[in-house]
């Protein structure tokens, strides 16, 4: 706990100089309670907070995108297994390079690299997975069609051996506040075994914004049986197996302030296991 309070302490102090210079950073604060229904008979809920800090901004005339997030997160119960509150760093860096193609067409090339460590283990605690990946989005009348492909590289995961993928996302962002994207997942690599290879699954989204509403619903599905959709997400749950479905629906409160809540409901359609389920609730503040 004293370490989250650091951390907090941190990003207050931060943000505090942001809001000063006004240059595009947004804080945010989230808690979560995991599994609340204790699927399969657990014996404990497991609530956790994150707390997190994002600068994002464009330079070069806007030519060049840079994403920099960096989250920390503890759990308030102590695992099972060691007897300690599990705790997470999590650290984010993308940049963008946008190249016009005429009036109404951007092709931009993209490198990621993100990082997370389990604080609470002393090994095999670290993953890394660099993202290096290509967008082409074109403008239409009804708004803007983008189709992106990225090649995720896991160069260290948790003691396993390096392994690589495919992702290929399609989408539509309208002109009226509307979004639709679907992202087919591959995984080119023997670590869960020869069954896990090729094509995983699909990830969905769908959102809408109106005036200071915003609603989003998320889904992943698994194309394959005891295999996760993806072994490239940025959080652990994404090894949950199923199909899991999060609505989300975020309020501006004022400018740069606002609050959201959500909900997850996971290992749905697996044979012999409980649906779980974990709400949660946010704010976030952009200077």
């Amino acid at each position: 706990m004293k370490k989250f309070l650091v951390f907090l302490w941190v990003l207050v102090m931060i943000t505090g100089l942001a809001a000063a210079e006004g240059i595009g950073f947004t804080a945010g604060l989230e808690a979560v309670i995991y599994d609340i229904n204790k699927p399969n008979e657990k014996e404990d809920a497991e609530p956790y907070i994150q707390a997190n800090i994002i600068y994002e901004n464009a330079f070069i005339d806007e030519a060049l995108d840079l994403y920099v997030e960096l989250a920390y997160a503890i759990g308030l119960t102590k695992d099972e297994y060691d007897d300690k509150n599990p705790q997470e760093l999590y650290f984010d860096i993308m940049a963008g390079y946008n190249i016009g193609l005429g009036d109404s067409s951007i092709l931009t090339v993209i490198l990621e690299n993100e990082n997370f460590m389990l604080l609470s283990q002393d090994e095999d605690n670290a993953a890394g997975i660099l993202r290096p990946g290509v967008r082409f989005n074109q403008s239409l009348d009804a708004g803007d069609i983008y189709i992106q492909a990225d090649v995720p590289f896991a160069y260290m995961y948790f003691g396993l051996d390096s392994f690589m993928g495919l992702d290929i996302t399609a989408g539509w962002e309208s002109e009226f506040g509307l979004g639709l994207s679907v992202t087919g997942h591959m995984l080119f690599s023997d670590v869960w075994g020869d069954d896990s290879n090729g094509f995983t699954g699909l990830s969905l989204a769908a959102s809408y914004e109106t005036g200071p509403f915003y609603m989003e619903l998320l889904a992943t599905i698994p194309v394959k049986e005891e295999v996760a959709y993806t072994y490239f997400d940025s959080t652990m749950m994404s090894l949950i197996e199923g199909i899991s479905i999060t609505p989300l629906f975020k309020f501006t409160v004022m400018p740069g302030l606002k609050i959201y809540a959500s909900c997850r409901f996971d290992q749905i359609n697996v044979e012999g296991v409980d649906m779980g389920i974990s709400p949660g609730i946010g704010i976030t503040f952009s200077f």
